[in-house]
């Protein structure tokens, strides 16, 4: 049986949130790169599938979303554990790079760990927007701190 790739977008003020689906798993979650602080309000403006409007309007109105546990896709195997790791840091929490190296056992892999958030191919599914600097500081995201910021902030977690 051959499944089929599909691909959704969620139309929004800051561009296309891209989801790429095959079968029940999520392979993919692309967001547009904004370089700079967007200037109008973050707003969904059109989804073309059911679930992804019903996963978006949650997660963008600052409630916990849910969504079935996720198949990790890719990645190596110390990737699939950050990623994995990830996904236990509960909504409206942060943990450092380095607490998350110590909880998958490597202490001293801090920036391995840091370059596997880089390489998360579902920002929005696998939370790596909330694992920040052991002080304090936000790091970087694979689509741009203001993306980073907005998560954060849709979490009940402000920084400036």
């Amino acid at each position: 049986m051959n499944i089929r790739l599909q691909i959704h977008s969620v139309m929004t003020s800051w561009g296309p949130v891209v989801i790429e689906v095959k079968g029940q798993r999520v392979e993919r979650c692309s967001l547009p790169f904004l370089k700079d602080e967007p200037q109008a309000p973050f707003k969904i403006e059109a989804v073309d599938d059911a679930c992804s409007a019903h996963y978006m309007s949650e997660l963008f109105s600052g409630k916990e979303a849910s969504f079935p546990q996720l198949e990790l896709p890719g990645g190596t195997l110390f990737q699939q554990r950050v990623w994995k790791a990830i996904q236990s840091v509960p909504w409206g929490k942060t943990l450092s790079y380095a607490a998350l190296a110590e909880r998958i056992g490597s202490p001293r892999a801090v920036r391995a760990v840091a370059n596997a958030c880089g390489k998360n191919p579902l920002p929005l599914f696998i939370p790596c927007h909330r694992i920040i600097g052991s002080n304090g500081a936000l790091g970087g995201f694979s689509a741009g701190i203001a993306w980073k910021k907005l998560l954060l902030e849709l979490e009940g977690i402000s920084f400036y």
